[in-house]
């Protein structure tokens, strides 16, 4: 099997440990090979870059402007296609990979006999918390959960429709007879989830527990029941004008739920009914309180 392994970089200066650190690892590899795409990069980390890149195991592509994770990773699908790769691994620059990361995917796609469209590591922190938001299932209508606990603890495959970018390992046959790609259009935020979703629709996803990936945390976890509700919903009620990224958020899962979602009449009434209000009534109700 062959596999490329791609990151993209933009001016990540703070991750430049681990962006060494999973270039060492994926060279002593015999059957991957390293693809970075620079989406734009300073001057000065281009600089940084350079005695990285000038080596001939490694694929270089540079971007004329940062074009967001998801157009950097859609290029790395078509280089793979083009290169005639299996499958491409995609790694965020503030992750970090071991020796085990790739292996323990490998030996999946062995047993799955290429009956899959993408496979997801285990997304830890450094202090080894699983990062349960990175791995999820939506519903029939479009409400997403994350893998429960008990999938990480059977230390076996668990199905899956959806995916953080992250530690993803992607089937190439699948993306290029269906065409499918990551829609730029999203802009950012639930593009990963849309695209592993699609790709689900043809073949199952797959999280793989043993292949762990590390990447800080981000999101706090504590009660996951608590706060998947309000993912759910505080996606869908009204968010305050000038947070860009909350409102694109908003605007991403609505599309999700009118493109896929079935029972979306329901749905729809959920969004005009959801807001600070409910919330709070339904946080408390689930606290106790």
């Amino acid at each position: 099997m062959e596999i490329l392994c791609t990151l993209v970089l933009y001016n990540a200066d703070e991750f430049f440990k681990s962006i060494v650190q999973n270039i060492e690892v994926i060279k002593r590899s015999k059957e991957v090979k390293l693809l970075l795409i620079d989406n734009g990069n300073s001057k000065e980390f281009k600089r940084k870059l350079k005695p990285l890149v000038d080596n001939r195991d490694i694929f270089y592509e540079e971007q004329s402007k940062n074009v967001g994770p998801g157009g950097g990773f859609n290029r790395a699908l078509e280089i793979g296609i083009e290169k005639n790769y299996q499958y491409v691994y995609l790694i965020d620059q503030d992750s970090t990979i071991d020796d085990t990361t790739i292996t323990e995917l490998e030996k999946e796609i062995i047993g799955l006999k290429g009956k899959f469209s993408f496979l997801a590591s285990t997304v830890m922190s450094e202090k080894g918390d699983i990062l349960y938001y990175f791995r999820n299932n939506f519903t029939n209508n479009m409400s997403v959960y994350s893998v429960p606990e008990r999938a990480y603890r059977k230390l076996s495959i668990y199905k899956i429709n959806a995916a953080g970018y992250t530690g993803l390992l992607i089937n190439l046959a699948i993306v290029q007879n269906k065409r499918i790609f990551i829609n730029e259009e999203m802009v950012i935020d639930y593009d990963d989830y849309d695209f592993t979703y699609r790709l689900s629709l043809e073949n199952p996803g797959y999280l793989v527990p043993e292949s762990i990936i590390l990447h800080p945390k981000k999101l706090e976890g504590s009660n996951l029941r608590i706060r998947q509700l309000i993912r759910n919903y505080t996606l869908l009620a009204k968010i305050k004008k000038g947070n860009f990224r909350r409102n694109q958020m908003r605007i991403n899962y609505i599309k999700m739920i009118e493109d896929y979602g079935k029972n979306t009449m329901l749905k729809r009434m959920k969004i005009k009914l959801a807001g600070s209000k409910l919330l709070s009534r339904t946080v408390s109700k689930l606290k106790g309180n």
